[in-house]
């Protein structure tokens, strides 16, 4: 449902941080979608997780629709046709663009979709659109034209092409029914962008399709005592917000700076210190009211401004280089992203703050594998920095107890002191109650350190139990199931191999013992 404009280069970004805190700036990690080999273009995205677009195959362009479930699918084309684009996707995943009968699907394709079946295959659909339209003051014949936007109510919009033009007429497109030409409702530009709330965006126009009400959005004031000519809207989000270009009269060729727009402040710089560049980039923004556009990232709520999304990825994820992409309203972002030789479409996804060893949860296992850089400088995310201020200390503990979810006592981790008095005045903070205390059982291990092996004994138990003894890592990933049933023995060795057998590496483990639904842990460390 979001969507962005063909560029023919992509600005160099000078973006600035705007005032403001950025301890909830998400911290990203990169999930890989697909690798390609050839030009891979994304057009569009969904809340949903699908991104659209098409790849240059042998010189003709093939739509796709890529997932991180599914990777990339490139969609069939009907019988005849050669090449196509996929231009937008709604969270239903129905896929709308343009299907040509040659191999040059933006200057010859027709407006088409593609609906997903129950057996999860795409099928291609043409729309109709009309032979001819009023132009230039006679009746002018049409060769095809795109659908570029959908949203989750199924609206299409897009525009028909006249012959020998790129652009023409905007259309309300239906699977149904006769197209509806906007134009002669009043809609004078190029529909870019529709929201789910059935206001379409193009040129510097807005018009509500329940009612038909078109709104002018003006343009910014001047920049620098430069006037603009006109403003090019991309998107809009779900609160009318509006993303476009904003053209600068400075010289014959075209000076771009990004700008939004909303009812109550009208036109704002994305970035003020953005340099114009003549060329159109990349617009997208969330229902938070979050940019990712030419000019720089904005996240609005934290009054925060940064260049790119490279500057914001967790450490051991470095080596990605990710361009602009589309970010929903969960804060991913959808894009292309290169890591030495891989090019890969990715899911760039904001890490839960206190998920110390990403395993998705934040639990006793990331307390355990912060507890010895707590207090410490110099620290990265893995080491307990979740606000990015370069030292692990309170104000993350602070983070990490909105999003604490483990009943697992504490007693047998072995934490700091320090950390384990600052950890319950921040549950106390949060308003959340203090980790449960030990229960009925317990769980110790002997030799600890050890090699080559060590016996993990519960005491306390209390009749017959049925029970799990299970090795864990510190990233939280299963190591070994030592037992599972009933207790017949307190005691349990670990010979340090995992369930394959294969003697694992040297350090610290977790040692997780449940009993009729109790839970206590330990560490144990495995010396060389």
């Amino acid at each position: 449902m979001r969507k962005l404009i063909i560029w023919c280069a992509l600005l160099v970004v000078n973006a600035a941080l705007v005032p403001g805190s950025s301890a909830q700036v998400p911290t990203y990690r990169v999930d890989p979608i697909a690798n390609f080999e050839v030009t891979t273009q994304p057009l569009g995205a969904s809340d949903a997780g699908h991104l659209v677009g098409y790849q240059v195959i042998d010189g003709v362009s093939h739509p796709f629709v890529a997932t991180l479930d599914e990777g990339l699918v490139i969609l069939p084309l009907p019988e005849g046709a050669m090449a196509g684009l996929a231009m937008d996707v709604n969270s239903d995943g129905t896929v709308v663009g343009t299907i040509s009968g040659n191999g040059f699907a933006w200057d010859s394709g027709a407006p088409a979709f593609w609906i997903r079946g129950t057996d999860g295959t795409y099928q291609p659909q043409l729309l109709d659109y009309p032979a001819t339209v009023p132009a230039l003051g006679q009746q002018m014949a049409t060769s095809g034209g795109q659908v570029t936007a959908i949203n989750d109510a199924g609206q299409m919009v897009g525009f028909v092409r006249i012959q020998g033009f790129m652009g023409g007429p905007s259309l309300l497109f239906s699977p149904t029914e006769d197209p509806i030409n906007l134009r002669e409702l009043g809609f004078q530009a190029t529909a870019t962008d529709l929201n789910n709330q059935g206001k379409v965006v193009g040129g510097g126009l807005m018009m509500d399709l329940a009612t038909g009400e078109v709104t002018d959005l003006g343009i910014p004031a001047p920049h620098g005592g430069t006037p603009f000519t006109n403003v090019l809207a991309y998107a809009i989000n779900n609160r009318d917000e509006v993303v476009a270009a904003a053209d600068l009269a400075s010289t014959v060729f075209e000076n771009y700076l990004t700008y939004r727009f909303n009812g109550d402040d009208g036109w704002q710089p994305v970035n003020p210190a953005q340099l114009p560049s003549r060329y159109v980039g990349f617009y997208d923004n969330n229902d938070l009211g979050d940019i990712s556009a030419s000019g720089g990232v904005l996240f609005q709520d934290e009054n925060v401004l940064v260049s790119g999304y490279a500057s914001l990825l967790e450490p051991s994820f470095s080596s990605w280089e990710p361009s602009l992409g589309f970010i929903d309203n969960s804060r991913r972002v959808a894009t292309t992203a290169i890591s030495g030789n891989q090019n890969a479409l990715v899911l760039l996804s904001p890490l839960t703050f206190g998920d110390a060893d990403l395993d998705g949860q934040v639990n006793s296992g990331d307390l355990l594998q912060i507890s010895d850089s707590y207090g410490l400088s110099g620290t990265v995310w893995a080491g307990g920095d979740f606000d990015r201020s370069g030292a692990t200390e309170f104000n993350d503990l602070l983070l990490m107890a909105e999003h604490y979810d483990d009943p697992t006592p504490l007693a047998g981790l072995e934490l700091a002191p320090a950390l384990i008095s600052d950890w319950l005045d921040a549950l106390a903070l949060q308003g959340l109650s203090a980790v449960p205390e030990a229960g009925s059982f317990q769980i110790s291990a002997y030799p600890n350190p050890f090699n080559p092996r060590t016996v993990i004994h519960l005491s306390g138990l209390q009749g017959p139990a049925q029970g799990l003894v299970q090795v864990f890592d510190l990233r939280g990933r299963l190591v070994r199931t030592l037992h599972q049933g009933p207790i017949l023995s307190p005691e349990f060795t670990w010979d340090g191999e995992d369930n394959s057998g294969n003697r694992v590496a040297a350090g610290p483990y977790v040692v997780v013992g449940t009993a009729n639904g109790e839970a206590q842990v330990t560490k144990v460390t495995l010396v060389k």
